[in-house]
This record gives C-alpha cells, sequence and structure tokens, in this order.
C-alpha cells in the first residue's frame, strides 16, 4: 500500500502496569485490519499507529479492551494536547488512588498477620487476616494478572498475583490440614506485604515518573483558554478554541500569547523562555511573528493570527515531544526482546526451584517460599523502564534547555557523533543579512523601485537573505506591492510578477545561465566587487535583463568560536558548508575568529548531502546543523540532523533535533544532553540486569548450601519494587541536571 495511504499518530494509552503489558497491547493491535505499525511505550504510557484507510476507532479500541487497555475519546481522529493531557492526568489519578488504597489494605493485613506470625499464631486466624490484603488490596493486580494469563500473555501482575495467591493457599491448606505442606502455612503474611510493598512501589514510581514529565505537562498549561478578540471597535473574550486563522487579537501587558501570530500593533518585549530557554526577552514590533505560551512584557500588542492550539509552535512542540518520548531508543530493543521471554522463563524457574529443592529433600514449606520468592523478586519492569524513562527525563530536560527533540534514537547517534557539519547563514551568523549596497545595472534605473519589486518577490520567501531585502524596503519606506506566481527553486534563487513585471532574484551562478552573453560581461563585474568587500552578491533579474546586484552582510554570533572550539575539544571534527560565495564565507569565518576552520562555499544542497555521505563513508557518525530549506536534504542525509530555531518548517520536518532558540550554544547543550542520556540509559540497564542475574539466584536459594542468605517472599517484593524505583529515579536525575561543559 502506498505510504501516502498511511497516517502515524501518537496517543496516550491507559492501563499500562509493566513492560509485558505493553508487548500485550502491541500483540492485541497487530491482529486488527488497518493497522500497520504499533508501537507502545511503558515509560512515556503512550501508543504510536500508523493506520491504513481501514482503520477504525471502534476495532482499536476493542481489541485493546481485551487486555484492560484504552485510549482517549477521538483518539484515532486527532486530540489536542489539553485533551491528551486531561486522559493522563485522569487515569494517573485513577491509578494513583487504587494503588494507595490497595497499598493501605494489604499494608494493615500484612501488619496484623506479621504480628500474628511473631506470636506463633499460624493456623486459621492468620489466614482470615491476610486474605482482605490479598483479594481485596491486591483486587486490581490479580485482575490484570489474570487477564494477561486468559490472553496467554503473562505479565508482572501474573507473577505477583500467583505469588501472592500461592502464600495464602499454602497458609489455608496448612491451616486445613496441619504438616501437610511442611511450614508453608508460616508465609501466610507473605502475600498481602508482597502486594503492599509492590503496590507501593508502584505509587512511588509513578509520583517520581510523573515529575521527569513535568516539562511536557508545563508546555501543555502554556497557552490560555480564552483570547481577546477585536470585533469592530470592541475587544471580546471568546475561547481559544473559537479563534480562527486571520483573527485580530489583542494581547495586554503581563499575559500570555495564545496564538501564534504577526504584530500589527504595538511594541513590546516577550519573554519566550519557556519554548526557546533563552533566558532575556526579546523585542517584538510590528511585522515580528510572536508565538502561543509566550509571555508579553509591558506593552499591549495587536496580533494577526496565523496558527491556533495544534497548528502554533506550541502545539507543534508539543506533539513532537510526545513523539520522541514514545519513539524507541536503539537501546531498547535488546531489553524488549529479553522481556518477551521473561515472565515465561520465570514461570518455569520457580516450578524448577521447587522441584530442586524437593528432589534435595528440603521441608516443602521451603521448596515452596523459595519459589515464591522467584516469582516476585523478578522485575522485567525495570529493564523495561530503563531506556524509555531517559528518554522521557531527556526530553523534558532538553525542552528546558530550547532543545527539542524529534527522534530518541537521535540521542544515542548524537551521543557517537565525531564529525559536524555547519551552515553559515543563521548558523555560524545570526541569521538576520543586512542589504548594504545596491548597485543597478540598467541604464536610468532608479534604486527605490527596483528594490520595492525585489522586496515584493522575497516578502513570498522564508530565507534569511530574503527578509534582509523586505527590511531594507520597510526602512526605506517603500511599499510592500502584491506578488503573484511566486516560485522558489532551493539553491538558485525565487520569482514572481509584481506590477506586470518578471522578477527574479537569485546567485551569480544562476543568473548568468539566465542572460544573454552580451550581457554577462557587466553582471560578472559587479558581483566580482561585491565580493571583493566580503559581502553576497544577489541578482535582481527583471525580465531576462540583469536590473541590479544586491551586496548582503551577515553578522557571525558572538559565541560561534567559543562553540566550535568546545565541540573540537569533545573530539568532533567541525568544518563550514555553506551555499554562499567563498569569499563571503571566508570573509564571515574572519571576523568570526574561525578562519582556519575547513570550509567549502557556493555548497548546493546536494552538495551539502553528499558531502554528509562522504563523512558517512569514511566511518564517521555525522552531524548536519542548519536552518534553511536548501538544508533539508542534508539535514535527512547526516546521522543527526540538528536545525536551528526559527529555522523553515521543512527544516525541522527533516531534522532530527531542533534547537528552539537563537543560541547556537545549545549545539553544546544538546551534545552533552546525548551524552548524559547514553550514560543514565547505559546506568539503568546495568542495573535491571545486575539485579536479575543477582537476585534470581539469592531467592531461589542457591547460595544456602554455601552458607549464604535467602531472601524471604516479602522481602524479595521489597527488593523488586526497589529495582524499578532507582531505574525511575535515576533518570529523573538526568532530567535534573543542568548544562555542563562537553567533554
Amino acid at each position: 500500500m502506498s505510504s501516502a495511504t498511511l497516517r502515524t499518530l501518537t496517543t496516550p494509552i491507559g492501563g499500562l502496569s509493566c513492560q509485558a503489558c505493553a508487548a500485550t497491547a502491541e500483540g492485541l493491535l497487530g491482529e486488527v485490519a488497518g493497522v500497520q505499525e504499533a508501537q507502545v511505550s511503558f515509560g512515556a504510557r503512550t501508543l504510536r499507529l500508523v493506520l491504513d484507510e481501514a482503520a477504525d476507532e471502534g476495532s482499536v479500541r476493542a481489541a485493546l479492551a481485551r487486555g484492560g487497555y484504552e485510549l482517549p475519546p477521538g483518539a484515532l481522529g486527532g486530540t489536542t494536547p489539553e485533551e491528551d493531557a486531561a486522559f493522563e492526568q485522569e487515569r494517573a489519578e485513577e491509578e494513583r488512588r487504587d494503588h494507595a488504597r490497595g497499598a493501605w489494605v494489604s499494608g494493615v493485613a500484612a501488619a496484623a498477620s506479621f504480628g500474628l506470625a511473631l506470636a506463633h499464631q499460624h493456623g486459621a486466624v492468620q489466614v482470615l487476616v491476610a486474605a482482605p490484603g490479598v483479594l481485596l488490596g491486591g483486587r486490581r493486580v490479580l485482575k490484570d494478572g489474570l487477564r494477561a494469563a486468559r490472553l496467554r500473555a503473562p505479565d508482572m501482575n501474573t507473577l505477583v498475583g500467583l505469588g501472592a495467591l500461592g502464600s495464602l493457599i499454602a497458609a489455608a491448606i496448612e491451616a486445613l490440614a496441619p504438616g501437610a505442606l511442611g511450614g508453608a502455612g508460616h508465609h501466610a503474611h507473605a502475600g498481602p506485604m508482597i502486594l503492599a510493598f509492590v503496590l507501593l512501589g508502584r505509587l512511588l514510581e509513578a509520583r517520581v515518573r510523573a515529575r521527569a514529565g513535568d516539562a511536557l505537562a508545563a508546555l501543555v498549561r502554556l497557552a490560555p483558554r480564552t483570547a481577546h478578540a477585536l470585533q469592530g471597535a470592541d475587544v471580546v473574550d471568546v475561547p481559544l478554541e473559537e479563534v480562527k486563522p486571520g483573527a485580530r487579537l489583542v494581547v495586554r501587558p503581563g499575559e500570555t500569547v495564545p496564538v501564534d501570530g504577526v504584530v500589527l500593533e504595538g511594541t513590546s518585549a516577550v519573554d519566550e523562555s519557556l519554548l526557546t530557554g533563552e533566558p532575556l526577552p526579546v523585542d517584538r514590533q510590528p511585522g515580528d511573528r510572536v508565538h502561543a505560551g509566550t509571555l508579553n512584557g509591558a506593552g499591549a500588542l495587536t496580533l494577526l493570527t496565523e496558527g491556533i492550539g495544534a497548528d502554533s509552535a506550541l502545539g507543534r512542540i508539543t506533539r513532537t515531544m510526545r513523539e520522541a518520548q514514545a519513539s524507541r531508543a536503539e537501546a531498547q530493543r535488546l531489553a524488549d526482546r529479553i522481556s518477551a521471554v521473561f515472565v515465561p522463563g520465570v514461570l518455569l524457574l520457580a516450578l524448577a526451584t521447587a522441584g530442586a529443592w524437593l528432589l534435595a529433600d528440603a521441608v516443602l514449606g521451603d521448596a515452596v517460599g523459595r519459589a515464591l520468592a522467584v516469582l516476585v523478586i523478578a522485575c522485567p519492569c525495570a529493564l523495561g523502564l530503563a531506556t524509555p524513562m531517559a528518554i522521557v527525563a531527556a526530553s523534558g530536560r532538553g525542552a528546558r534547555e530550547g532543545v527539542l527533540l524529534r527522534r530518541a534514537a537521535a540521542l544515542e547517534r548524537l551521543a557517537h557523533a565525531d564529525a559536524v557539519v555547519l551552515d553559515k547563514t543563521g548558523t555560524l551568523t545570526l541569521g538576520r543579512p543586512e542589504l548594504v549596497e545596491v548597485r543597478l545595472l540598467e541604464d536610468g534605473g532608479e534604486e527605490g523601485p527596483v528594490l520595492a519589486r525585489a522586496a515584493a518577490v522575497e516578502q513570498q520567501s522564508e530565507q534569511p537573505l530574503a527578509q534582509a531585502f523586505v527590511r531594507a524596503a520597510r526602512e526605506r519606506g517603500l511599499p510592500l506591492l502584491p506578488c503573484d506566481g511566486f516560485q522558489s527553486k532551493p539553491g538558485v534563487g525565487v520569482e514572481g510578477t509584481v506590477a506586470g513585471r518578471r522578477v527574479w532574484i537569485g546567485s551569480p551562478r544562476a543568473a548568468l545561465e539566465r542572460v544573454a552573453p552580451e550581457r554577462q560581461g557587466a553582471l560578472e563585474d559587479s558581483v566580482e566587487q561585491l565580493r571583493g568587500t566580503g559581502c553576497t552578491p544577489v541578482v535582481v533579474l527583471e525580465g531576462d535583463a540583469p536590473a541590479a546586484v544586491v551586496g548582503l552582510q551577515d553578522t557571525p554570533r558572538p559565541e560561534a568560536a567559543a562553540v566550535v572550539q568546545s565541540l573540537a575539544s569533545a573530539g568532533l571534527q567541525v568544518r563550514v558548508a555553506s551555499g554562499d560565495e567563498p569569499r563571503a564565507v571566508e570573509a564571515l569565518l574572519a571576523r568570526a575568529g574561525l578562519e582556519d576552520l575547513p570550509h567549502e562555499g557556493s555548497a548546493s544542497p546536494e552538495r551539502k548531502a553528499e558531502l554528509l555521505e562522504e563523512l558517512r563513508r569514511q566511518g564517521r557518525t555525522t552531524v548536519m546543523v542548519g536552518d534553511g530549506v536548501n538544508d533539508a536534504p542534508a539535514l535527512a542525509a547526516a546521522s543527526v540532523g540538528i536545525a536551528m530555531g526559527g529555522g523553515a518548517d521543512v527544516a525541522l520536518d527533516a531534522a532530527d533535533l531542533a534547537l528552539l532558540g537563537s543560541d547556537l550554544g545549545g549545539l553544546t547543550r544538546a551534545l552533552e544532553l546525548a551524552r548524559a542520556a547514553r550514560r543514565t540509559i547505559l546506568q539503568n540497564l546495568g542495573w535491571a540486569f545486575g539485579f536479575n542475574v543477582l537476585a534470581l539466584p539469592v531467592a531461589a536459594g542457591a547460595l544456602v548450601p554455601l552458607g549464604g542468605p535467602e531472601l524471604p517472599p516479602a522481602a524479595a517484593a521489597a527488593a523488586m519494587a526497589t529495582s524499578s524505583l532507582t531505574v525511575v529515579l535515576n533518570s529523573l536525575r538526568l532530567a535534573r541536571s543542568g548544562p555542563k561543559p562537553v567533554s
């Protein structure tokens, strides 16, 4: 089936309690018509679906309901970030209440039955005291475990439920027939105690996990629910969902901007720190864009609405964060394969443990106790949480630091990166080139009309160079005329019809191919003269005749030299590939103090992609940093593509990460974050693997013949809960960490 008929969506999913649940949900959806791919993240509690036209929401919901899982209302039709957040909060609160209630009931029953055990009361009274802790306190665990067993996909709930029920049943048999199980009734208190530790661990884990996802929740809360709409001369408060593109809104001093829009009237300093990570407010005036979720300063602004809700920058960032958290890192694959066979393996190990001890003439009560300990100490959850929780924490920290993660696997590749290719305009420079000179090529031509017509065409383009024409026209008080038939060819030029004239603006090389040979000499002379001054020459053609050569010049970012030095110190090879003229590139690098940096000018979009491919063939893990439409092929060709903030939408779509601020220092923060995330993932996986490798033999009593310790079932449950919590806490440490020097 053609990819054009497929659609991809990411939605929250409720009802997950362990890593095996994620695999079960994926298996259930694999049987549904129209579902081409299903990927569930236990750590992020999200479901990523690839659907074709045959997909039906009712069928998807029915399949998930078999496993006790659910989606937000209208999930397959597309939900808003607010609706997703409300669903997640409702399910999290429901789970919190269930866990808290169950832990309390099981804990009281465990304490009472343990007290009876200390008083050597092991009969029916202890069973009656322990039973509510298992049957009532553990009701949800038992129900979920039984459902998973019926689906032939036993999970952590199945193991815990078997352990708790097994201890209670053994105690009941012992009470009815003393000595029948060789003292196994002494484990009656273990059932409620197992559940108390497990439920308390899940309660703490949920709270810590929610803190790791605070950044996403904070983004969702940024946009206000109402807006001040201009209706004639009146200002009327309307719900945000009723605002349409083209509406005029008023943003008062101190208010949060509700939509993406262009400033029509007013000036103010806008705090964009929660979106870009930049601490200082930025000045906004007529013609500038502002974004939903940013905080207006002391001035009042009138906006023309462009993007609302999911179509705003805030909505796109929120959606991207959710998709990144739902995506699978490469390190997760091994954990997933192990988790798929873990629970059945533990069931077999528990049976083998009991059988081995019975063959060794152990007391039946001891054999049962060790088998129960094996059941409850096994921890696939820690293994399943190891990578996704680190990704959730890293994406949240990145959002606060102005680094937007689009794909989880990109963090792993960035951590291994050893070569960086930087674009020039908008990356090494401020991306705000200024028009410094206009050289007319037509006899009798006038600078004002030529510039006005060129600006009319360029106002349709998103390129930073294009905006230099628009700003220059405005500064000179020239009118911005309407433009018809606008066309753009990345790396070559743009054109359109203005006041009856076909106007083309583009590179000198492309211009020479369009003009008659007798006109090329004068054009080349003007171009070379501007190149000699370190300017970037841009040619304006009207019809087939050269009208002017315009000199543009950008300002290097003040932090560029320090960032490049930091990257080099971290072991990365840095070079520049720019579509600009070689002499303009050299002049810019000299002004930035980077004259020794390897560089390449006049690089077409295809050439940039080829350069990345050449580096890849040399065995390098590459990073491309750019912001323009012509950088999209290179961003896609690199091992990791990083788009600078304010870049064109197509560049952001092709990138793996986006730097939301205008500070190139975000590149070093992204690299440090990637390396920190990789360290955290390795620590989590090491702990999860190590815990099970060491804990399972101890629980099975393998060290007892050597005089070593053994774990009673209740202690095994406490150790299992601690294992998952340790992984989550270690990931939260990553979320709390601040940027450090890259090393």
